[in-house]
């Protein structure tokens, strides 16, 4: 199934048939990572290095290439065919065939609180083995516990339930309003009615 929607480096290189500008779509994504990975938080001089010595460099060099790259890759993992299957993902997920077509049942056990630690143990030792080294070394530390430690911070936001929650249906109200801007604006057209 990967092979069907997987593309060609080389579409990322071919002239644009429209004139866009590509500057500036790294600086979010920048910000969005430093966001999750709280790099200012632990080394702060290490991360106003690479922002105002290495970073301006690498921008200067391969900026451009390092936008249009970026944009062209959200921009096909964001298209038609993409949001389709991710759609199909979904339905025969919730909607197992095998099942008849009933959505899937929760009869899962609860887990204990044991349990939940264990999971949570195991996905802060996952998310420090994905820290690379050099990074995990300037920012976080050099020791495991350091490593650990950091991956357990960054995990913390993903442990609230209403805040998962609203993200959820914050998502879900983005994904409808590009789909369907038609519900988008009679739903808020019906609420300043009621208002009113």
């Amino acid at each position: 199934m990967f092979s069907e929607y997987t593309f060609s480096l080389n579409q990322l290189w071919q002239p644009d048939t429209v004139q866009t500008s590509y500057r500036g779509a790294i600086h979010p994504i920048l910000g969005l990572v430093n966001t999750f990975l709280l790099l200012d938080l632990y080394n702060q001089w290490a991360w106003a290095q690479f922002i105002f010595y290495i970073f301006p460099l690498v921008n200067l060099i391969a900026g451009a290439a390092i936008d249009r790259t970026l944009v062209k890759v959200l921009w096909f993992l964001l298209g038609e065919q993409q949001i389709a299957s991710y759609v199909d993902l979904i339905v025969d997920g919730l909607w197992k065939p095998e099942n008849g077509g009933k959505f899937k049942s929760g009869n899962k056990p609860y887990k204990t609180l044991e349990q939940e630690e264990m999971l949570r143990r195991d996905a802060a030792e996952l998310v420090a083995e994905l820290l690379p080294y050099v990074a995990t070394r300037f920012f976080y530390g050099q020791s495991e516990e350091d490593r650990l430690l950091a991956a357990q911070r960054i995990l913390e936001p993903f442990e609230n339930r209403q805040l998962n929650k609203h993200l959820v249906y914050n998502i879900l109200d983005s994904i409808i309003g590009k789909i369907a801007p038609e519900l988008r604006e009679s739903g808020s057209q019906n609420s300043s009615q009621q208002q009113l």
